[in-house]
């Protein structure tokens, strides 16, 4: 089934299309189940991730990068899914397609073709840790959390990670290419060893395992100060600020569980299927066990494909969970201007009375991030002298 010489990959890459024997695939349904999968679902995912992550960057410029660095993030990460899939998917469907593999074009371009997308696929999960930390220092800092991120400081930072990845993954350009037998893999019998039982497991560590816990340890950072600072509104603030602001937390910590379960529901299949391929495959080879091998083969497609769904959803789950993005949404569907450029009615309690300005002209001094989010200590030192509440 599989070909024998055939380099296992690690956490962000699987192995090729099996070598097909044309006297038992045909009877094989793990082998025509598989090859029907990459057919149909790399067309999905290529459609549907692509016009999320186009909408996403287009309605994240609408809603204003310059002036919130958590959108800056967010720009990143939709231009990373994006290379990322149309790096993987269009490969993958032309190979099982139409039996053509773009890696064997050229020695380079399968030297290329692992350097990006590990790099990408790395890179889009240190993204998320980056939202992450910011949002917890927004919460926990609100006063220094302008002096420490601003949107230059944000492109620094991303820009740093993205060369850090590039250190870690450059060597794809020495250990792989065209080797001997026509393969796009390792060159040497020691750089196989390196791929297959070292790289694995530093791959699977800095696109996943740190990633997520980094996540997990600022959400539940981020959980617990919002429910510590959400007992002490009802003292501090008006009755519909209260409501807005406990309407906030719920909207930020599901959006929070939501984004880092998927993240780990979606990553976490493939690394240990390879984990547990690197000492599996070699034995089912050596004893020619075809059913074995499909059964792998099989579970290696819907845990990539699994794996690939997660930079397809990031504009669904911020759509569903985050009303002010869906708004923009709906009002870059209706043709409408930027909602920063609507007019907004300001109410003041310490006058009394309602007026109206543009938003563009309001120095209110709250900067709201994607998840209109809410600084719980700023709010109550307004409200000492008055309270404003924007609406459209």
């Amino acid at each position: 089934m599989f070909n024998t010489s055939q380099t296992t990959r690690s956490f962000t890459e699987g192995t090729d299309k099996p070598t097909q024997n044309t006297s038992s695939v045909n009877q094989n349904i793990e082998g025509i189940v598989s090859e029907w999968l990459w057919k149909t679902i790399p067309v999905v995912l290529f459609c549907v991730g692509i016009t999320g992550n186009v909408l996403t960057i287009t309605v994240l410029n609408r809603l204003g990068l310059r002036r919130q660095p958590t959108l800056t993030f967010l720009m990143f990460l939709s231009i990373t899914d994006t290379v990322i899939l149309l790096t993987v998917l269009p490969r993958y469907w032309m190979l099982y397609t139409f039996n053509f593999d773009l890696k064997l074009v050229s020695s380079a371009n399968c030297k290329l073709y692992y350097f990006v997308v590990y790099l990408s696929m790395q890179y889009s999960s240190w993204i998320l840790v980056g939202v992450s930390i910011e949002r917890a220092i927004k919460t926990h800092f609100p006063f220094k959390y302008k002096r420490w991120y601003t949107r230059q400081r944000v492109q620094i930072g991303l820009f740093i990670t993205l060369f850090l990845l590039i250190l870690l993954n450059v060597h794809f350009f020495i250990t792989n290419g065209i080797n001997d037998k026509l393969e796009c893999g390792s060159l040497t019998e020691k750089d196989k060893i390196f791929d297959e039982f070292i790289y694995v497991y530093i791959d699977l560590c800095v696109e996943s395992l740190i990633p997520f816990l980094i996540m997990l340890l600022c959400n539940i950072f981020l959980i617990r100060i919002l429910r510590k600072s959400q007992k002490q509104r009802p003292s501090m603030m008006h009755d519909r600020y209260v409501q807005r602001a406990n309407m906030f937390s719920v909207k930020m910590t599901k959006m929070l569980v939501v984004c880092t379960t998927y993240f780990i529901f979606a990553t976490a299949p493939l690394c240990i299927y390879f984990i547990i391929e690197s000492y599996l495959k070699p034995r089912y080879t050596q004893s020619y066990n075809e059913a074995a091998m499909a059964t792998m083969g099989l579970v290696w497609t819907v845990c990539y494909l699994i794996c690939l769904s997660n930079y397809c959803v990031n504009f669904y789950l911020y759509t569903a969970l985050n009303e002010r993005f869906y708004q923009e949404f709906r009002a870059l569907l209706r043709c409408q201007p930027r909602t920063s450029l609507r007019r907004a009615c300001v109410y003041t309690t310490k006058h009394l009375n309602t007026t109206c300005r543009n938003a563009v002209d309001t120095s209110q001094g709250i900067e709201q991030s994607l998840s209109d989010e809410e600084t719980p200590i700023n709010a109550a030192s307004n409200t000492n002298t008055e309270k404003r509440i924007i609406t459209e």
